[in-house]
């Protein structure tokens, strides 16, 4: 019960990025998994990484900082930047960016440093909008659905059953659009989001699903859960709901219709730590521990085939699955600690804390890379991690530490600080709310410059005409690069740094293509 517990309490931590992912495609379900979204097919040059103990090779990450585009007339500079591509043109990737050297990591507070009061800017006003091409999908009624003159109503599935625990709940996660709304909301229109809880299971994200369809919304939107999502992701391509969902394993473009993702996929992810791992230590033990499910198994299948492809496959000395509700990896450590330097955790953030903490009994300590981008691991383990090499996770959202004013993205930080202070005075934000805050600020530009005409057949034409924006401090999504139905392309990378007598993640490479 505890570990079923634990599983449905990281999905409260994790089921809040929205223009993320990509839908599982199991046996008999929609699709194949027979496409794989385009990568950067030339390495970056070398640069120097980030300190770390034991660093065998070079840090390889894109050297070029990726100029802002200037924002459309009349947008101040807080509000989202973006990148769009017409539906006739798709422009060239723009270059990805490397975390700025010496920035010092702080850790979370307590009691959070009052935000600087500042005039919060207006929502960004409608976007010199090309003529995006209607998709065809959906009949007249059908494109309206959701929408009209003064509202557009969204509805998001996720795992709340456990919410409270972990200080999240449905209430608190609708503050950007509260907000939002008292700046005028989108094109005029007032956004009204509801949510359902998909119980962390198959099963009860069907029946999440079915409420959402029952409330019309214009847009479906979806928590992450590699089982919840390809339930959900057959039932919107079964139903013709728009639905923009998380990280999952990758399917045919051609095969879908009404489903869209601008995450990496998992196996996009498992090839960025295989190249990761082989520049890093070429010459280590390598290792990967991955939860037992056709889900998780496609993350661990891109790992090990990108090690092949990069010459390292005999460095491969551990291969073992676990149980998805594991409880404890006392046995695995015993059982690899002779045999690995560099271990693949490929399960969630609580699973990761454990593993962290157990080894630390056992005295092992190997270098650690996953793709767990949670203060929830650091706040649990982050003083058994100092015995280790830094660590180091794969994510999509930049680092969350409120306390460091140094970040590039602080302006941001203290936007949402202050929208919380006005609507939920009563909650500090954290971490999963600051995932939930800019996927909602990606669905806000999108919605933006799908223009005031916008429909159901007009989004989802938009997006499938190869869509391209960067919303900052996100990572740029660019549908043109995965069938108009993947846009996910690039990814953070976060270190483990001691702070007092914890660790905290310290972001180490931005938006990034390739290691």
């Amino acid at each position: 019960m505890a570990a079923q517990r634990y599983e449905r309490l990281l999905a409260i931590v994790t089921s809040f990025l929205l223009i993320v992912g990509v839908a599982a495609v199991a046996e008999g379900e929609i699709g194949a998994r027979d496409f794989t979204p385009e990568i950067d097919d030339v390495a970056a040059p070398a640069t120097e990484g980030p300190a770390d103990v034991g660093s065998e090779g070079p840090v390889d990450t894109p050297s070029e900082a990726a100029s802002p585009s200037p924002a459309p007339a009349g947008v101040s500079s807080p509000g989202p930047t973006t990148r769009r591509s017409p539906a006739t043109t798709s422009g060239p990737d723009p270059q990805p960016t490397t975390a700025t050297a010496g920035e010092q990591p702080t850790t979370q507070p307590s009691s959070q440093p009052t935000p600087t009061p500042t005039t919060q800017p207006p929502p960004p006003p409608p976007s010199p909008t090309p003529q995006w091409p209607s998709s065809g999908l959906y009949s007249a009624d059908e494109a309206r659905i959701g929408i009209t003159d003064t509202t557009l109503r969204l509805c998001m599935h996720a795992a709340f059953l456990l919410g409270p625990v972990f200080d999240n709940r449905p209430e608190d996660e609708d503050v950007y659009w509260r907000w939002l709304n008292d700046q005028g909301g989108v094109h005029g229109r007032q956004v009204e989001i509801t949510f359902t809880d998909d119980q962390y299971t198959a099963a009860g994200a069907a029946q999440a699903a079915a409420e959402c369809d029952d409330r019309d919304p214009f847009l479906m939107l979806g928590g992450v859960g590699f089982d919840q999502t390809p339930t959900v992701r057959n039932y919107a391509e079964t139903h013709g709901i728009p639905y923009v969902h998380t990280m999952a394993v990758e399917a045919d473009p051609a095969k879908l219709d009404h489903s869209h993702t601008g995450s990496p996929t998992i196996e996009q992810v498992g090839r960025f730590v295989a190249q990761r791992v082989a520049a890093k230590h070429p010459n280590k033990r390598i290792g990967v521990i991955w939860v037992n499910s056709e889900n998780w198994k496609a993350g661990r299948d891109s790992f090990l085939d990108e090690l092949e492809r990069l010459g390292k496959a005999d460095n491969v000395t551990y291969d073992q699955d676990i149980p998805n509700n594991n409880e404890q990896f006392t046995p695995y450590i015993i059982d690899m600690r002779d045999k690995v330097d560099v271990l693949y955790f490929h399960a969630n953030a609580l699973a990761m804390a454990r593993f962290f903490n157990e080894a630390d009994q056992q005295g092992f300590y190997p270098h650690v890379i996953g793709e767990d981008g949670f203060n929830l691991v650091t706040d649990t383990a982050g003083q058994a991690m100092r015995e280790f090499p830094s660590a180091e996770v794969v994510w999509i959202t930049p680092a969350y530490d409120p306390s460091d004013t140094s970040t590039p993205y602080y302006d941001e930080v203290q936007r949402m600080q202050q929208a919380y202070a006005q609507y939920r005075p009563r909650k500090t934000p954290n971490d999963v709310d600051w995932m939930f805050w800019l996927a909602f600020k990606q669905i806000h530009r999108m919605l933006e410059d799908c223009g005031r005409q916008c429909d159901r057949n007009i989004l989802t034409g938009m997006i499938q005409s190869g869509y391209s924006a960067t919303v900052d401090p996100m990572c740029n999504v660019d549908f043109s690069r995965g069938g108009g139905h993947f846009g996910g392309h690039l990814v953070n990378l976060y270190s483990s740094v001691p702070k007092g007598d914890t660790s905290v993640w310290k972001q180490s490479a931005t938006c990034v293509s390739r290691f």
